[in-house]
């Protein structure tokens, strides 16, 4: 059995920036990455923007910061055993001194079976996706209600081919966005030319051979040879599980990134932590807690003491609206919105009236301020309403 100092589990963005982590900190001792993917990673958020303009495959790899990392791919993983110290794998047994879990997340399903229907995350979603789109078989039909949904649909608009987006509510991204901006969404991509549907809930997708049909809870239901379903993630813990790592929504962390079992971490989607500025714990399925936790877990692991003590963060860019955020963002809370032409800034506030989140609509956010706002009460916001 081979052993490395350094295992990581896991073929993401988390993946690829421990790996820098562990170089900045130990520039020798080997590396294992093993990843159920058929390739090395990559820039996982370019598969929803940069590729469907203008970018290329080989632009968004990552590139490897050492010879001395041994790639383990198309590998799955059974079990841990951290008595032993081993990962039993698809390609047989590894031995490993630190461990790192960055397994991310898997996205949810719809019952009907998965058939020719699109849950959209990796490289392969997106090359699969976008031979269909490219095939021009007909209108592309998204499910989905985040920002996910809305950057693909207009990722297809701008290759001229007709795109259907279904919302579960009255506007796109209504799980995040107070009406005011929501609606403003709602028309930006309308003018684009993408047809949105919305109040309308898919319920089950049916697989019909190359094409499908997917059902609405309305009763309402529609044929599509090209389906992409956006409705969610759930992050992928059950290797953690084997190991009696504990777990609760994600595989819990303490500040320097490291699970229940000693020399065992986690990072990226997979990780639930506390954001001490919220008092609360949290997932996060962006790309800074994959980077900043990645590279912090990396450093740890390769003995330099740090602590991860994020406020979360996360952009999108649909068609021309540009979106920052900080904090938790749920559009379920109190929220103060303000608007200015197309620019938009909304607080969002606990019952005691601190700002637990900040979400700039185009403008020019200040993100380091915002985070600084973040557990604090602001009279003024409070007063409104």
């Amino acid at each position: 059995m081979e052993t490395f100092e350094y295992v990581i589990i896991g073929g993401g963005m988390a993946a690829a920036s421990a790996i820098k982590g562990i170089r900045s900190v130990d520039r020798a001792n080997a590396i294992a990455l093993i990843s159920a993917e058929a390739t090395t990673p990559y820039n996982r958020p370019a598969l929803s923007k940069a590729l469907w303009h203008g970018a290329t495959i080989p632009s968004i790899m990552e590139k490897n910061p050492s010879e001395q990392v041994r790639p383990l791919l198309q590998t799955t993983v059974q079990a841990i055993d951290p008595a032993g110290r081993i990962v039993s794998t698809s390609q047989g047994p590894i031995g490993y001194r630190k461990l790192l879990i960055a397994t991310g997340a898997e996205p949810r399903r719809l019952p009907g079976g998965d058939g020719s229907t699109i849950y959209f995350q990796s490289l392969a979603d997106y090359q699969a996706m976008r031979r269909r789109v490219d095939l021009g078989l007909g209108t592309t039909h998204i499910v989905g209600s985040g920002l996910l949904a809305a950057e693909l649909a207009v990722g297809v608009r701008a290759q001229g081919a007709d795109v259907t987006l279904h919302c579960r509510g009255s506007y796109p991204c209504d799980g995040l966005l107070p009406q005011q901006l929501g609606q403003h969404l709602l028309a930006h991509l309308r003018a684009r030319g993408v047809e949105v549907q919305t109040n309308r809930t898919a319920a089950r997708i049916d697989p019909a051979g190359s094409s499908s049909t997917i059902h609405f809870e309305n009763g309402e239901s529609v044929r599509s040879h090209c389906t992409v379903a956006c409705i969610g993630v759930t992050p992928r813990v059950d290797v953690a599980r084997t190991g009696g790592i504990s777990v609760r929504n994600g595989i819990l962390i303490d500040a320097h990134m490291q699970t229940s079992q000693p020399d065992i971490y986690a990072a990226g989607d997979v990780v639930e932590y506390e954001v001490a500025r919220l008092g609360s714990w949290m997932l996060s399925n962006h790309e800074e807690n994959a980077c900043v936790g990645g590279i912090t877990a990396g450093q740890v692991m390769a003995g330099k003491s740090l602590a991860y003590a994020p406020v979360p963060y996360y952009y999108s860019t649909i068609g021309d609206i540009n979106i920052e955020a900080v904090g938790s963002t749920d559009a379920r809370l109190d929220t103060r919105v303000s608007m200015d032409g197309d620019d938009g800034l909304s607080y969002y506030l606990d019952r005691d009236g601190r700002i637990v989140g900040v979400l700039f609509f185009n403008g020019k956010p200040d993100i380091e301020a915002a985070k600084e706002m973040i557990g604090t009460i602001s009279p003024g916001l409070a007063a409104v309403g």
